[in-house]
């Protein structure tokens, strides 16, 4: 029984050297409106590019998405290495779209066109939502092998910054 007890401590301890903490992603997203103004597609467009979405990053857009992260990291020695143990990211993204102030005055086909465009908007800032998701996918999966000499805290400041560099999509 004893030998039992000290195999299954021993195939514990290797398992949680071998393998690094379970990574987690987490991800919120929030969908804000940007009222546009007009009724013809002439006037919301000419509207759009009067008043357009500003995104901080590229500036004027029809629709756009802003994100911020939190990265949550411990590491430990780990048979004789630093070794993340526990690793956390979470991503919150903001989704602006384009809403029209006066839809209810519109044709029936500029409505039809209004909703498609939007519909397309919708789409393309998830896919980019998507986009980022794959990044961070693949920097939890660079943060989690990672190791370092025992004791360093050289292995926490590395991973915070490949977070940043790693979760921008091309």
């Amino acid at each position: 029984m004893h030998r039992l007890r000290r195999s299954t401590v021993l195939f514990l301890l290797w398992l949680a050297a071998a393998h690094p903490a379970l990574a987690e992603l987490r991800y919120t997203t929030v969908y804000k409106d940007h009222f546009v103004h007009g009724t013809t597609p002439a006037t919301l467009y000419q509207d759009m590019i009067a008043r357009p979405i500003v995104d901080p990053d590229d500036g004027p857009a029809f629709a756009n998405i802003t994100h911020d992260h939190t990265l949550s990291l411990k590491t430990a020695t780990v048979a004789g290495a630093c070794k993340v143990t526990d690793l956390s990211f979470a991503w919150s993204f903001v989704i602006t779209l384009p809403k029209a102030a006066e839809e209810s005055r519109m044709s029936p086909a500029t409505g039809t066109l209004w909703r498609e465009f939007v519909g397309k908007c919708r789409w393309h800032e998830e896919h980019r939502v998507g986009i980022f998701l794959d990044c961070g996918k693949a920097f939890l999966a660079h943060a989690e092998a990672m190791t370092g000499p025992a004791g360093s805290s050289a292995l926490t400041r590395r991973s915070a910054a490949t977070s940043t560099r790693n979760t921008r999509p091309a």
